[in-house]
């Protein structure tokens, strides 16, 4: 994983999302900001979470949202909203969620190989919890870099 992949710009700590669909359009929106994505992809995040249901929260308390590359991803990268107060996603088993990663690959390769990366990150609780409890954006990167650098 490259770590031109994430930025502190698209790190925001502590976001007062009232649900589930603001939490994935604040997180949509960090990866737009940067030309990652069009903004039609965020809707697509949205979308697919409807249509396929909240498997998107992988983990208790973070969710994945992501789209196929076809639906506007223009780039590889990923974008972290830490929530103030987690939100229900409507995963009975992993709600309430606190972080929200969002991907963007712009080739089928490429969205397996992040978010393989990516879920190795969430599914070690430890990572996932100081993910969760980070009050600054260097230490959210010294922890994917931290975990970047395991081979699992």
């Amino acid at each position: 994983m490259d770590n031109s992949y994430i930025n502190d710009g698209r790190i925001v700590l502590d976001y007062p999302a009232a649900d589930r669909d603001e939490a994935i359009r604040a997180a949509g929106g960090l990866l737009l900001q940067d030309g990652i994505i069009e903004e039609r992809f965020i809707e697509a995040m949205i979308k697919t979470c409807d249509t396929f249901g909240a498997y998107i929260v992988l983990t208790p308390g973070v969710a994945v949202p992501h789209a196929a590359p076809g639906d506007g991803a223009r780039e590889n990268g990923f974008s972290i909203l830490q929530l103030k107060t987690p939100v229900k996603f409507g995963n009975q088993e992993n709600d309430p969620v606190k972080l929200v990663v969002a991907v963007s690959a712009r080739d089928a390769d490429s969205h397996l190989e992040m978010l393989g990366w990516i879920s190795r990150f969430i599914l070690n609780r430890s990572a996932a919890k100081q993910l969760m409890e980070a009050t600054e954006k260097k230490t959210v990167l010294d922890i994917l870099e931290k975990a970047r650098r395991e081979k699992r």
